[in-house]
């Protein structure tokens, strides 16, 4: 079966994607985190390491928001992204 995705949720998928960038940005963290100690650095938690998590999540909502509007624009104009599903199989 084919289908057009015609419209993004913008809310909605900001969401998930602030979520993902956020728990991303989390495990960067901890490895740069790890990797200043193991490399026997003075390490001080720096802001701009502790606020990363928290940009990273909020400049991806910010950002997948302009995606999402833009996307439903050109799609309005030109149609949606197409694809083909199938049902799954148990």
């Amino acid at each position: 079966m084919r289908v057009q995705l015609k419209s993004l949720g913008i809310f909605q998928t900001s969401k998930v994607v602030a979520a993902v960038y956020f728990l991303g940005a989390i495990v960067f963290t901890a490895i740069a985190a790890a990797f200043l100690i193991l490399t026997h650095r003075q390490f001080q938690p720096a802001p701009q390491l502790l606020l990363l998590p928290i940009a990273g999540g909020a400049l991806g909502f910010i950002y997948t928001m302009i995606f999402c509007w833009i996307y439903n624009v050109v799609a309005g104009w030109i149609g949606g992204i197409e694809m083909e599903l199938s049902e799954g199989q148990d």
